[in-house]
């Protein structure tokens, strides 16, 4: 357990225990400072990390002054079973490759029924399902591309999972949405993650998905809901890294390490 981690837990129980009602934050008039728990998924019968971050609010904006994470690992209560966790695996990775290629398959027998046919209309729905996904509104892709602003980063959304896994190459991948995030997290995760693409290794992948697709109609992003809703409930941000075999490596919430994140990425990528 690191020194910064210690302080960090330190000063979130004491300032819990200055406040009533749990409020960890405090003010000096014009500026507030706030500890807050960035971990949002914790588990039993596995090493975790446990985040920590210390935050000061002012008319400038919300500032992220340090952070740090404990290494846990929990017992389930009363030596309960605990929930059982869903693993990825080869069979269920080679299912869904088979599916995208029966996918494929009927996408290409459908154009070549449609072009000897002569049908337009059938025509129509084909080329509609072949471009549909070019017609994905910006915010959509970055939650920060609303007015007219041009997608940020745009090298973050150039790469997909699935052609990752497919070119058996690594994968940064992650899943927050920088302008409806409900903590303070998004923001500073994503920036941290275009930082680490332009340094990081060239043979791998950098991905940012966003979390909705459109957020007034609380309408989540197909691959944002398959990697994070569980039973209605979704939590953001998280970072995974994916092997070039196609399991995730690692993953980290939203008070990430860049450092730590980098010494990975640099292992499993070889």
């Amino acid at each position: 357990m690191s020194r910064l981690a210690v302080a960090l837990l330190a000063c979130a129980i004491a300032l819990t225990a200055c406040t009533s009602a749990g409020n960890t934050s405090t003010s000096d008039g014009a500026t507030s400072y706030s500890a807050e728990v960035g971990s949002t998924d914790l588990f039993a019968n596995a090493p975790q990390r446990f985040q920590i971050g210390v935050f000061r609010s002012s008319d400038q904006g919300v500032e992220l002054l340090t952070s740090g994470a404990i290494d846990i690992k929990l017992s389930p209560f009363q030596g309960g079973p605990g929930t059982p966790l869903l693993i990825a695996t080869r069979a269920g990775t080679r299912a869904t490759w088979i599916s995208l290629g029966g996918l494929a398959v009927t996408a290409v027998i459908q154009l070549v029924v449609a072009m000897l046919s002569g049908s337009v209309a059938l025509l129509a729905d084909t080329i509609h399902n072949l471009t549909m996904s070019s017609h994905v509104a910006p915010v959509a892709i970055d939650s920060r591309a609303q007015g007219g602003t041009p997608v940020p980063a745009p090298e973050l959304h150039r790469d997909t999972v699935a052609g990752a896994i497919a070119a058996h190459r690594a994968a940064l991948v992650l899943f927050a949405t920088p302008v409806y995030c409900q903590s303070q997290f998004c923001g500073p995760s994503t920036d941290a993650l275009e930082r680490i693409a332009k340094t990081g290794p060239k043979d791998a992948d950098y991905i940012h998905v966003e979390i909705y697709a459109n957020y007034d109609k609380h309408q989540i992003n197909r691959a944002a809901a398959q990697w994070l809703l569980r039973n209605g409930d979704l939590t953001e941000p998280w970072l995974y890294l994916i092997a070039p075999s196609g399991r995730i490596a690692d993953r980290w919430g939203p008070l990430f390490d860049p450092s730590q994140v980098m010494t990975e990425l640099r292992r499993v990528a070889g």
